[in-house]
């Protein structure tokens, strides 16, 4: 299930290119792995996401790749464990 959530989550952010608010809850196993992969393949273009919303979560080594897909986001709100709130300030 946790690399489905990542697939879903790469085919939702290349089809949905007006998307401006995102959340994320409840996939602590989640992979952004396949996120990754589809914008270094150049599926995507730039994302318009202003707030992203991350509960429950892991965001792993790759959130702060994600993060810098992101060049309009305004808000970020986490909830998680220490050290992904930690992993995220030290990606934004």
């Amino acid at each position: 299930m946790p690399r489905a959530a990542g697939k879903a989550l790469a085919s939702v952010l290349e089809r949905c290119s007006r998307l401006a608010c995102l959340h994320l809850s409840n996939l602590p196993g989640m992979t952004w792995a396949p996120c990754v992969q589809q914008a270094n393949s150049g599926a995507w273009q730039t994302l318009g996401i202003t707030k992203l919303h991350v509960r429950g979560v892991n965001l792993g080594e790759n959130f702060g790749f994600m993060l810098a897909k992101l060049p309009q986001l305004c808000e970020l709100e986490l909830d998680g464990p220490a050290r992904n709130l930690k992993a995220a300030a030290l990606c934004w």
